[in-house]
């Protein structure tokens, strides 16, 4: 393992005390993070971090392929990442970041029906917050129920965020709610 200045760990050995330490969907979270930098980032092409060597160093451990099955280097977000892969566990399907025909994106897509918008800091921001209602309209103007919850909601709110969910899909199309298992993410 290259050595590093004192105090920066490697980032091989900061992945594998997250895959050790940490619960499904928060090794997901920040591998998601990991991936998505790796891929997005402006980094020199001799880069410490690369998406290859990412995916190259989950794949040698069971937990790490796990991990690297729920990743997803297109989610922007840890509130992007918890959501998609608890209901992925779950069963449900989830795309994440939908082109409308606006060009505005849904953070989450959950079964072509629900959309997830989940609102960080930058959302309280007034045009932001009239931009985000006025996307809600056009995603119902599709067909698709928009649904919005903060960071906090959907961290340390879990339930109700998956209830709302679950009971829109109950509602409006039954056939695609899937049974409550205990949940150990």
């Amino acid at each position: 393992m290259p050595e590093a200045p004192f105090g920066i760990v490697p980032w091989p050995q900061a992945l594998q005390h997250t895959l050790k330490r940490l619960e499904l969907a928060d090794a997901v979270a920040v591998v998601d993070g990991l991936l998505h930098t790796a891929r997005n980032s402006k980094l020199p092409a001799n880069s410490a971090l690369r998406e290859d060597q990412i995916r190259v160093e989950l794949s040698r451990t069971p937990n790490g392929r796990q991990v690297l099955a729920f990743s997803d280097a297109d989610s922007e977000s840890i509130i992007e990442s918890f959501p998609r892969v608890r209901l992925r566990i779950l069963g449900y399907d989830v795309k994440i970041q939908v082109r409308l025909p606006s060009r505005e994106r849904l953070d989450l897509l959950i079964e072509g029906v629900v959309s997830l918008e989940a609102d960080g800091r930058g959302h309280a921001e007034p045009g932001r917050y009239v931009q985000d209602h006025a996307k809600a309209a056009r995603s119902a103007q599709l067909g698709i129920i928009p649904l919005r919850f903060t960071f906090a909601q959907i961290i340390y709110d879990w339930d109700l965020v998956l209830s709302s969910i679950e009971n829109l899909l109950a509602r409006f199309c039954p056939e695609k709610l899937r049974p409550r298992v205990p949940q150990t993410v």
